[in-house]
């Protein structure tokens, strides 16, 4: 008897310990069912938030790459605009450089036109010059000439009065 006892309660406890696990089982099972229900809501809101991430970058990427490209087109536009009032300040260089040179080559056709003028017109103040001396001696000569012609006259009527 002690021992159909002894069977009874390790049966007992055996179909307890079966019934134990059965309800860990089960309880694992919801636990189980229950963590890996929690594990893909963590994974999807995870992935959710990985995907904003990732958007937003993309995002912040694609308006750097517009913002750079922006600033390259304006860039690039300026140097165009410098680019082009180089070759007109170049041009305009030219231009005056030109108009210098030519001023530069009158300048010089003029001041040899004065140098030569200014001969000429010394060469003929000297021709006057010589012009007036001669004229000077000329008119002297003639005095000369009609003072001694007076004093012959003088002398020829003096004598024809002497004679008369």
């Amino acid at each position: 008897i002690s021992i159909k006892i002894n069977f009874k309660k390790i049966y007992q406890i055996k179909e307890q310990q079966r019934i134990e696990i059965r309800h860990d089982d089960s309880l694992r099972q919801q636990y189980d069912a229950r963590l890996l229900q929690e594990l893909q809501q963590l994974r999807t809101q995870n992935e959710q938030e990985m995907q904003l991430l990732r958007d937003e970058i993309a995002a912040q990427y694609e308006k750097k790459i517009e913002d750079l490209q922006n600033t390259n087109r304006r860039n690039l536009d300026q140097i165009s605009s410098y680019r082009a009032d180089l070759v007109s300040y170049r041009e305009r260089i030219e231009e005056v450089t030109k108009t210098r040179d030519t001023c530069n080559d009158k300048m010089l056709q003029l001041e040899q036109r004065c140098r030569e003028l200014e001969d000429r017109a010394y060469r003929a103040q000297q021709q006057q010059h010589e012009s007036m001396a001669e004229r000077d001696d000329e008119i002297q000569n003639l005095k000369q000439i009609i003072e001694q012609m007076q004093n012959d006259y003088q002398n020829l009527l003096d004598t024809k009065i002497g004679l008369d």
